[in-house]
């Protein structure tokens, strides 16, 4: 019996939060995987029997596991699984299942990718006497419009319906292929258990105490005392046993390591002084010190630098590229998209050897975007002026008071062009296109990772562990010790994320707060807020 998680844990808490919170008891993506993977090498094995909750993970993370479950299928392994509630990425997992069964009561909320940001632009220039003035590198990098518009342009709301059209044709095609059910019934809001059990979704209703109870009887729904277990239980702890006697050497062989350095949130410079990489954000300063300990080490053999990330600052997408690139010149360095790896995102893979991703990963939106406030009118509303001393030439682009003046504008499109063409040069090296094939892929466009492969931007689409047991192979080692390096996850970050304020604020509106009142801090971008809004949307359930 395996109790699916609803999350995998990707941080290693510090001494003093474990005391608050206690030990972290949860699997990483990756120990999942591999104890997973073990139940192949038990061959009395029958059957698995999964209890699935609801989930709070990316289809990224759920392509990864389904796709160890097929292999356990392949080899004749019968998978059940029970389920009383949950949403589309629960239906999507227990499609993968033979058997699968849930409660007469049970229900299931389904939205299919779709979405509806905020747009501020008549709040704050009709009602705040406000201006957001946009620069940006494409006309498909849609970042600003939320500041500046009341809808999106044409060409990027063309450009996202392509993207959500992908990521649910992939997800229905996947559905039907697994239970020839219409995925047309994706498409109603709250699906029962008992309707789904029409469909023949589900093959019984029952209470989930009786399926816990008995799972090692053929009929989990069955009442009779008499019966005896047709299985013997192979509980976790013993799996975690198997797979360290499956690994045990008498004399171990020397220990090389090929690491997934992980990389989430947004990309930020990060201060100097800072040691570890730390959760919630890409910190440059503090992974450039890390990623130069991994090339001096000589049992690192490979790296792979898994991205989950929707961009951020330029100039930190800069630094962290150069010390990947560097990396990449003296070990097999690749990268592995999640659920997001767009802007910022794609450049820092663009130093990598070679790009890999999931289908469902958003990626793309290359190009650079400047987001400048005007809060003139919004401060003369108020009674408020400013008055100027010691301004010289191009002084205003850091003043958030009126406009730009025509010489700072060209400065700031200047170097909005200036960014672009860095960008643009570290992809075309690395994908080996000219600068007319990228144009046609870039200006902020969005994609799939699906799509984006067919056109020539990744070098496959495959699971995580997948990617593992190629560089495995193509390094030609049995034994390859694999090392996740999960960042820290301190106090301030904990105190950050129990913040009330910020869990009652809508996410769009945050983001408004913090881009507007930031930007001095940003300057020149690689983002695609658009990204991380859709894969928001897709890991919470709700559009």
């Amino acid at each position: 019996m395996l109790f699916f998680p609803s999350s995998f844990s990707s941080v290693r808490k510090t001494t003093a939060l474990q005391l608050i919170e206690g030990k972290d008891k949860s699997y990483t993506l990756l120990e999942y995987l591999q104890l997973l993977e073990s139940l192949k090498s038990v061959k009395s094995l029958k059957k698995v029997s999964i209890f699935v909750d609801r989930l709070d993970m990316g289809f990224a993370e759920l392509y990864s596991v389904t796709e160890v479950l097929k292999t356990l299928k392949e080899t004749g392994i019968t998978l059940s699984a029970y389920a009383i509630q949950g949403d589309l990425k629960s239906l999507y997992l227990l499609s993968f299942c033979q058997e699968r069964y849930s409660l007469d009561s049970g229900e299931f909320h389904v939205l299919l990718p779709s979405m509806e940001p905020f747009f501020f632009g008549g709040l704050i220039s009709e009602k705040l006497e406000m201006e957001v003035e946009n620069y940006a590198s494409g006309k498909y990098k849609s970042f600003a419009e939320i500041f500046t518009r009341k809808g999106f342009s044409k060409e990027s709301k063309e450009n996202l319906n392509n993207l959500i059209s992908s990521l649910r044709l992939q997800i229905e095609q996947t559905f039907y292929q697994n239970t020839q059910i219409d995925p047309e019934i994706l498409k109603t809001p709250i699906l029962s258990s008992e309707k789904l059990k029409k469909l023949g979704f589900f093959q019984r209703l029952f209470d989930d105490e009786m399926y816990v109870f008995n799972y090692l009887f053929p009929e989990y729904g069955s009442d009779e005392e008499d019966d005896e277990p047709q299985y013997r239980n192979l509980s976790m702890k013993q799996l975690k046993r198997l797979k360290k006697f499956q690994s045990f050497s008498v004399f171990p062989p020397k220990k090389e390591k090929l690491l997934v350095l992980p990389l989430k949130g947004n990309i930020v410079t990060g201060k100097k002084e800072e040691g570890n990489i730390k959760a919630g954000s890409i910190q440059a300063y503090s992974l450039r010190r890390l990623i130069r300990e991994i090339r001096e080490d000589d049992s690192v053999k490979a790296v792979i630098v898994e991205i989950d990330s929707g961009g951020g600052s330029a100039f930190a997408s800069e630094l962290i590229y150069r010390e990947i690139a560097k990396l990449a010149a003296t070990k097999l360095t690749c990268a592995y998209f999640q659920n997001a790896s767009a802007s910022g995102g794609y450049y820092i893979a663009a130093a990598c050897n070679q790009i890999y991703s999931n289908p469902f990963c958003i990626t793309g939106s290359i190009g650079t975007v400047m987001v400048r406030p005007n809060f003139k009118g919004l401060y003369q509303k108020l009674g408020i002026s400013k008055d100027r001393l010691g301004f010289y030439p191009l002084r205003d682009v850091f003043s958030e008071y009126g406009k730009l003046s025509p010489k700072s504008k060209k400065f700031v499109i200047d170097e909005i062009e200036r960014n672009k063409n860095i960008f643009y040069s570290r992809v075309m090296r690395s994908r080996s296109k000219t600068k007319e094939e990228l144009f046609e892929l870039a200006e902020g466009r969005v994609f799939t990772g699906k799509d984006f492969h067919e056109k020539g931007m990744l070098d496959g689409i495959l699971p995580l562990q997948d990617l593992i047991s190629n560089i495995k192979e193509k390094l030609g080692f049995k034994k390859l010790v694999v090392e996740y390096l999960s960042p820290v996850y301190d106090i301030q970050t904990f105190i950050n994320d129990m913040n009330l304020m910020k869990q009652r604020i809508p996410k769009s509106l945050l983001k408004v707060s913090e881009e507007i009142f930031n930007y001095q801090d940003k300057g020149f971008e690689y983002k695609s807020y658009i990204s991380e809004h859709i894969v928001n949307s897709i890991k919470e359930g709700s559009f």
